[in-house]
């Protein structure tokens, strides 16, 4: 009897525990993301599960940025096509495909946590409005870099200097492209190319033209008066044309730059072998370029750089002339470097 009566304290314990009630269920909004304090015109919406606070955190996070995403593909679309009239201006947009995407997570507050089953459960929310306002902010300070840069561009003494002030122009350009498109997704609005694109289109069109407008009166001379460097010197102007530039012979009665040279070539050879180069040229030019008001550029283009293989001497020579010229063009901002 006694031992019965010492059992039935531990029975009463056992089955106390086994009627523990149930935690209570997750509210909806974990479930649905969708939250009556979070109106969905002014609040992005995101929630998240994992193992650890953070872990759900950054879930709740990608939820949201993949909701804007979504926005920013169709902005995408909408940029690419609104306007097509523009070569320099179409170029600068369709960057904004690549480089459109999200990546503000420090916008985005984390406004409820629960735990259930060991997993913690967030909701988490970004403002659109306030966020938008922030972008904004960051926008007009690009826009303004960018007008400053114009206006330098505007201002600079040589083609070369407006040439890479514009290099620097077109960089922002291309950071305002993806940035405009996030407001358009924050704000639920039609997404429309910023402005300041036309302006930079214009100012490279206006470039070009200026380009095209120089001739250049090549006057180069061979370091030796005969050999490899004799034959170049006779041909640097066609060759200068096939790297884009407009020449003109040396007698020629024309305003315009005058490229005056001593072209150097000097050749070397190595042990013939399978399938490799035994012939070597380095082509140097040291060079004076004139224009209406004097000097514009002076200097060296090539040298042991430009040291270029071939299966002869002459056609070693030509590729390290072509790299030359190719070289002086953009030294003098009569085309841009590779790959601007």
């Amino acid at each position: 009897m006694r031992t019965l009566l010492l059992l039935l304290p531990l029975l009463v314990t056992a089955c106390a525990a086994t009627t523990r009630p149930p935690a209570p269920s997750l509210p909806d909004a974990f479930h649905t993301g969708r939250d009556p304090r979070f109106p969905p015109d002014r609040y992005l919406v995101g929630v998240g599960e994992g193992p650890s606070l953070e872990a759900a955190r950054r879930q709740a996070t990608a939820s949201i940025a993949a909701q804007l995403q979504a926005s920013l593909r169709s902005t995408d679309l909408f940029f690419a096509t609104s306007n097509g009239s523009g070569g320099g201006e179409e170029l600068l947009q369709q960057d904004i495909r690549v480089e459109s995407r999200f990546d503000r997570p420090e916008w985005i507050r984390l406004v409820d946590a629960r735990i259930q089953g060991g997993r913690v459960h967030v909701l988490s929310v970004l403002d659109r409005v306030q966020a938008a306002a922030l972008l904004e902010a960051e926008q007009e300070m690009r826009r303004t870099a960018l007008r400053l840069r114009l206006e330098a561009a505007a201002e600079a003494a040589d083609l070369r200097g407006r040439s890479d002030v514009l290099d620097e122009a077109g960089r922002i350009a291309r950071t305002l492209l993806p940035a405009e498109a996030t407001l358009a997704a924050l704000r639920g609005s039609p997404g429309l190319p910023p402005p300041e694109l036309q302006l930079v289109a214009h100012a490279r069109q206006g470039l070009e033209r200026e380009r095209r407008a120089v001739a250049v009166r090549v006057c180069v001379e061979p370091a030796v008066a005969t050999g490899l460097a004799s034959d170049l010197a006779s041909r640097f102007g066609a060759i200068l044309a096939g790297a884009g530039v407009q020449v003109a012979a040396c007698e020629a009665d024309a305003a315009g730059w005058t490229l005056r040279g001593r072209l150097v070539a000097e050749v070397s050879a190595t042990l013939p072998q399978p399938g490799a180069f035994d012939r070597y040229c380095t082509v140097r030019l040291d060079f004076r370029l004139d224009g209406p008001r004097g000097l514009l550029h002076g200097g060296s283009a090539g040298g042991r750089p430009n040291r270029t293989g071939g299966h002869d001497f002459h056609d070693a020579c030509q590729t390290s002339a072509a790299a030359v010229a190719r070289q002086l063009a953009v030294e003098v901002g009569l085309r841009d470097p590779p790959g601007r």
